[in-house]
């Protein structure tokens, strides 16, 4: 049990001196986000065409 923690743990340090994770976490976040209301905004733009008046 302690051998897999100890390797977990120096596994984990190693990754995340290759990966800086804190570097690229809030740019990753933002463009899952922003990709996520793409089809929100794509909806809200249809259904406002849909509720034009034609004249």
């Amino acid at each position: 049990m302690t051998g897999e923690f100890a390797h977990e743990v120096l596994r984990r340090y190693g990754f995340g001196r290759v990966v800086p994770i804190d570097r690229y976490l809030l740019p990753i976040t933002l463009v899952i986000i922003a990709m996520s209301a793409i089809p929100v905004l794509r909806e809200y733009r249809s259904g406002r065409r849909a509720a034009r008046p034609r004249g």
